[in-house]
């Protein structure tokens, strides 16, 4: 190989290793602090699904624990009293089947 080649191959390695690792910083720069909450809106979103979901899981909890399990129509209506659903339609027959009775 000539000296040219080398130098090019050379100055073509610490360019690729330059651009790489200005990505990482690049990315980090702009990289929020994990604090725990959000630093813009949404954090009362947030706040209200992990509620919902703490009291859905709770809900569960106790079905679990007086027979060990929970049937699908518990677990529907864990999940309609925790995100506060409410089905006005007493005809099941459009209903989605997400669970197997």
């Amino acid at each position: 190989m000539t000296t040219c080649k080398m130098t090019i191959i050379g100055v073509s390695f610490v360019l690729v290793a330059m651009l790489f690792s200005s990505v990482d910083v690049s990315s980090a720069s702009f990289a929020q602090p994990n604090s725990g909450t959000q630093a813009n809106t949404g954090s009362d979103d947030n706040n209200l699904n992990k509620q919902n979901y703490d009291n859905f899981q709770n809900c569960l909890d106790n079905i679990a624990g007086t027979t060990g399990f929970a049937t699908p129509q518990q677990i529907r209506g864990c999940f309609a009293t925790a995100y506060n659903i409410h089905d006005d339609d007493d005809d099941d027959d459009d209903d989605d089947d997400l669970f197997e009775d």
